[in-house]
Formats: C-alpha cells, structure tokens, sequence
C-alpha cells in the first residue's frame, strides 16, 4: 500500500503543476506561491520556461 500512495501522491504533484502552470499561462496576474492540499507550490517563469516546485521535485517545461 506505501508504494501505491507514493505513485499516487507523484501522479496528484504532476496533475496540480501543470495546472498551476496552464492557469499562469491564461491569467494576466501570476501566482507564484500557492498551497493546494497542504503542500506549497511555487511557480517560477522564464522567457521559454515555466517550472512549479513542489518540496525538492521539479516540474518544467521548455520551449
């Protein structure tokens, strides 16, 4: 069951991160720090780069 919950936890960061990353993109004021499910996300962008971290996991894409 430990296995599981983590595949689903990494499943659950990725999923919150790019939304957080989609949502940036189509609104005119960027959230950078937002706490979703008691874990804090922070949202960082570049000129071809977005990239949400999440404790010591990183999400980003580039362009």
């Amino acid at each position: 069951m430990g296995q599981e919950y983590k595949k689903i936890k990494v499943y659950e960061h990725r999923i919150y991160a790019h939304k957080l990353m989609l949502t940036n993109l189509s609104s005119k004021q960027v959230i950078s720090k937002q706490i979703i499910k008691n874990q804090k996300y922070q949202f960082d962008q570049e000129k071809k780069k977005l990239r949400v971290q999440i404790d010591q996991e990183v999400y980003q894409i580039v362009w």
